[in-house]
Protein backbone atom coordinates (compact mmCIF):
# COMPACT_ATOMS: atom_id res chain seq x y z
CA UNK A 1 0.00 0.00 0.00
CA UNK A 2 1.47 3.33 -0.96
CA UNK A 3 0.54 6.63 -2.37
CA UNK A 4 -0.74 9.91 -1.06
CA UNK A 5 -3.09 8.49 1.58
CA UNK A 6 -0.41 6.39 3.26
CA UNK A 7 1.97 9.36 3.25
CA UNK A 8 -0.66 11.56 4.92
CA UNK A 9 -1.32 8.89 7.56
CA UNK A 10 2.42 8.57 8.21
CA UNK A 11 2.70 12.35 8.61
CA UNK A 12 -0.35 12.41 10.91
CA UNK A 13 1.28 9.82 13.19
CA UNK A 14 4.51 11.88 13.19
CA UNK A 15 2.46 14.85 14.43
CA UNK A 16 0.97 12.78 17.28
CA UNK A 17 -2.39 12.54 15.50
CA UNK A 18 -2.92 16.29 15.69
CA UNK A 19 -4.51 17.54 12.47
CA UNK A 20 -3.77 21.15 13.49
CA UNK A 21 -0.07 20.42 13.91
CA UNK A 22 0.02 18.60 10.57
CA UNK A 23 -1.79 21.45 8.81
CA UNK A 24 0.63 24.00 10.30
CA UNK A 25 3.65 22.09 9.05
CA UNK A 26 2.16 21.82 5.55
CA UNK A 27 1.03 25.44 5.22
CA UNK A 28 4.12 27.32 6.34
CA UNK A 29 7.72 26.46 5.67
CA UNK A 30 9.94 29.39 6.67
CA UNK A 31 12.68 30.33 4.20
CA UNK A 32 16.17 29.17 4.99
CA UNK A 33 18.06 31.43 5.42
CA UNK A 34 15.49 33.98 6.65
CA UNK A 35 14.79 36.94 4.36
CA UNK A 36 15.23 39.47 7.15
CA UNK A 37 16.87 39.93 10.52
CA UNK A 38 15.69 42.19 13.35
CA UNK A 39 18.43 44.10 15.13
CA UNK A 40 17.99 46.07 18.36
CA UNK A 41 19.81 49.42 18.23
CA UNK A 42 20.32 51.58 21.32
CA UNK A 43 19.76 55.25 20.54
CA UNK A 44 21.65 58.18 22.11
CA UNK A 45 18.85 58.75 24.63
CA UNK A 46 19.17 55.16 25.92
CA UNK A 47 15.99 53.84 24.31
CA UNK A 48 16.01 50.80 22.07
CA UNK A 49 14.73 50.72 18.52
CA UNK A 50 14.25 47.76 16.19
CA UNK A 51 15.84 47.90 12.75
CA UNK A 52 15.27 45.43 9.94
CA UNK A 53 18.05 44.15 7.68
CA UNK A 54 16.80 42.45 4.51
CA UNK A 55 18.80 39.75 2.78
CA UNK A 56 20.01 40.35 -0.79
CA UNK A 57 17.33 37.96 -2.13
CA UNK A 58 14.59 40.43 -1.21
CA UNK A 59 13.75 42.64 -4.16
CA UNK A 60 11.43 45.52 -3.39
CA UNK A 61 11.09 49.22 -4.02
CA UNK A 62 12.27 51.07 -0.91
CA UNK A 63 9.86 53.54 0.59
CA UNK A 64 11.24 57.08 1.08
CA UNK A 65 10.57 57.11 4.82
CA UNK A 66 12.07 53.66 5.38
CA UNK A 67 10.67 50.83 7.43
CA UNK A 68 9.65 51.00 11.09
CA UNK A 69 9.48 47.75 13.07
CA UNK A 70 7.57 47.17 16.30
CA UNK A 71 6.96 43.98 18.24
CA UNK A 72 3.36 43.07 19.09
CA UNK A 73 2.36 40.61 21.79
CA UNK A 74 -0.51 38.25 21.02
CA UNK A 75 -3.11 36.98 23.46
CA UNK A 76 -1.01 33.81 23.81
CA UNK A 77 2.07 35.89 24.72
CA UNK A 78 3.83 35.23 21.39
CA UNK A 79 5.77 38.11 19.89
CA UNK A 80 5.21 39.00 16.24
CA UNK A 81 7.02 41.70 14.27
CA UNK A 82 4.97 44.39 12.55
CA UNK A 83 6.55 46.32 9.68
CA UNK A 84 5.35 49.83 8.87
CA UNK A 85 6.20 51.11 5.41
CA UNK A 86 5.42 54.82 5.12
CA UNK A 87 5.05 56.76 1.91
CA UNK A 88 4.58 60.55 2.06
CA UNK A 89 1.94 60.53 -0.70
CA UNK A 90 -0.12 57.67 0.73
CA UNK A 91 -3.82 58.27 1.30
CA UNK A 92 -4.72 54.79 2.53
CA UNK A 93 -3.33 52.21 4.92
CA UNK A 94 -3.00 48.54 4.02
CA UNK A 95 -2.77 46.05 6.87
CA UNK A 96 -1.44 42.63 5.92
CA UNK A 97 -0.79 39.64 8.14
CA UNK A 98 0.24 36.22 6.92
CA UNK A 99 -1.41 34.69 9.95
CA UNK A 100 1.31 32.42 11.27
CA UNK A 101 4.19 34.81 11.73
CA UNK A 102 6.03 34.47 15.01
CA UNK A 103 9.34 35.90 16.14
CA UNK A 104 11.95 33.58 17.58
CA UNK A 105 15.43 34.58 18.58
Amino acid sequence: MGGVFSQLMYMLVQHRCSPASLANSLTFVPPEPPFYKLVTVTKDDGTNELHVHFSPQVIFSPFPAGVKVVMLQTGRKNMIPAFLYRHPEATHTILYSHGNGMYTE
